[in-house]
């Protein structure tokens, strides 16, 4: 949040800073219980840090995080894209709206000290790197510039460029320079959480699911803000083992990074498979139907039998039996493409299956009854 000049500033900065940053924006921790849960998410993304130094601290971190960890100091993108569901903010993307300086609390936030520490480097190092940070605000071009992400509606910044220094600012109790961009998040009203045994989803519009890394670290900042918590999964949702199903295809898919489902082709699919249609024989698993070649041939030896064998007539008895037994066959052939039975779409062989399936999911897709 936006607060008056509070900050107490370092010495020995360009003359012109003093006036400079009297008209600069101050992003300060808000006392909401909201505000208290930004700050406890800063807070644990350091302990997290510090465990990922350790061997046995990173398959702890990596049970945290999820997929979104992979080794070494977790980045400010990658903790928020686990904790936050449907945050779709990579780092390029801070570009997409106006850059604007303010002085940044770092209380609220997150950082990364992946190349160096307050406490690895001297004094000279760190007294350098603050003077760095408040002179390149004033200067049109720096290296030395922070550029952060803001998500306004949290009251959450995330470091891009700039993220070692969080820590020093951080020890030192001063704010941060930076160039901020501001990142939209989803209202509260458009999310829910929902608790199961099995585990947390959280679902956007009543359409998008996300399976939760860290359900409690998320609901740490998601309830203050005003997400609604359920313990029940909705009955107009498709299953939840056609939810689970659909993570396990994810988990192999190029776009798994946000680990997210579309529940509405998950629920067309559904309706397909459980919608019951006329069937043959033909139409089930080949251990359950007849081999349609046995028949074929069984009818042409069978008639051809009763032709020869009808052209004598000592064999003539022959002959009606052979003919008996080519009209059975033929019989037998028209019986097993005949729609004889009714059943559910995935009752049926997965060649049937899937062509009813489609057709049936294109139906639904045009009437769109999700």
């Amino acid at each position: 949040m936006q607060a008056p000049n509070t900050f107490t500033l370092p010495q020995d900065l360009l003359p012109e800073f003093g006036t400079f940053a009297d008209e600069l924006i101050q992003l300060t921790p808000s006392e909401t219980v909201l505000g208290q849960g930004v700050r406890q998410l800063v807070k644990t993304k350091s302990l997290l840090d510090l465990l990922t130094k350790e061997r046995g601290g990173s398959a702890v971190v990596g049970q945290v995080m999820g997929s979104h960890y992979s080794y070494g100091t977790i980045d400010a993108y990658s903790y928020v894209h686990a904790l936050l569901p449907f945050f779709r903010s990579p780092r390029e993307r801070s570009k997409e709206s106006a850059d604007y300086k303010a002085l940044v609390s770092p209380e609220i936030t997150i950082g990364e000290s992946w190349k160096w520490t307050p406490e690895s480097e001297t004094k000279e190092h760190n007294d350098a790197v603050v003077r760095a940070s408040f002179n390149a605000l004033v200067e049109e071009k720096s290296s030395h510039a922070a550029s952060y992400t803001l998500i306004p509606k949290l009251g959450l910044v995330l470091a891009a460029e700039g993220k070692n220094r969080v820590a020093l600012f951080r020890k030192l109790d001063l704010p941060i320079p930076a160039l901020v961009s501001d990142q939209d998040y989803p209202d509260a009203k458009r999310i829910r959480l929902i608790y199961l045994d099995r585990a947390t989803f959280a679902i956007l519009d009543d359409r998008y699911v996300q399976r939760l890394a860290s359900p409690e670290l998320t609901r740490i900042i998601l309830e203050p803000y005003g997400v609604k918590v359920e313990k029940v999964w909705p009955e107009s949702y498709p299953s939840l083992e056609r939810i689970f199903e659909a993570f396990d295809r994810k988990a192999y898919s190029a776009d798994s990074r946000f680990n997210d489902i579309d529940m509405q082709p998950v629920q067309y699919r559904q309706l397909a498979d459980e919608t019951i249609i006329p069937a043959s024989l033909m139409d089930f698993e080949k251990g359950l139907r007849p081999s349609l070649l046995t028949i074929f041939y069984g009818f042409a030896i069978a008639l051809m039998l009763s032709v020869i064998t009808g052209m004598f007539w000592e064999v003539r008895l022959l002959s009606t039996i052979t003919l008996s037994l080519a009209v059975t066959c033929y019989a037998a052939l028209m019986l097993a493409f005949a729609p004889l039975f009714r059943c559910q779409v995935q009752q049926l062989g997965e060649d049937a299956a899937q062509r009813h399936r489609l057709d049936l999911i294109e139906k639904y897709s045009r009437n769109n009854p999700y």
